[in-house]
């Protein structure tokens, strides 16, 4: 079985966004040692696909989040308060970071500074 096949297979697992349990429990049981870390590899990268992390550093509001979850459709969103960013946000979505706060904001300014000035 080559790897085309497995993802295949991975994709096959879902449903939407959510993963099919049940055509996990009858995928797995014929799949190899190696095959096996191939699919649960393809899995994590799908899931990726399908979710975003949303970091802040002050409270949201529910209608604040209620905006963010709609710029991502048919996607999981999680969130998580993170007391290292200052007013700002972080956005994880797939390989994609965007990263939107003072602290970054005064790091570049400093560093613009310290190479330029």
């Amino acid at each position: 079985m080559d790897k085309k096949l497995i993802k295949k297979l991975a994709k096959a697992s879902y449903i939407g966004n959510q993963i099919d349990e049940k055509s996990v429990n009858r995928i797995v049981p014929n799949l190899n040692r190696k095959q096996l870390k191939e699919y649960i590899k393809a899995l994590k990268n799908l899931e990726n696909k399908f979710t975003v992390y949303i970091d802040y550093s002050n409270e949201l509001r529910e209608n604040n989040k209620k905006e963010i979850v709609g710029l991502f459709p048919n996607k999981k969103v999680y969130f998580k308060k993170n007391a290292d960013l200052i007013m700002g946000i972080k956005i994880r979505e797939n390989d994609i970071v965007r990263n939107i706060n003072l602290k970054n904001s005064l790091k570049q300014i400093t560093e613009y500074f310290e190479k330029y000035i």
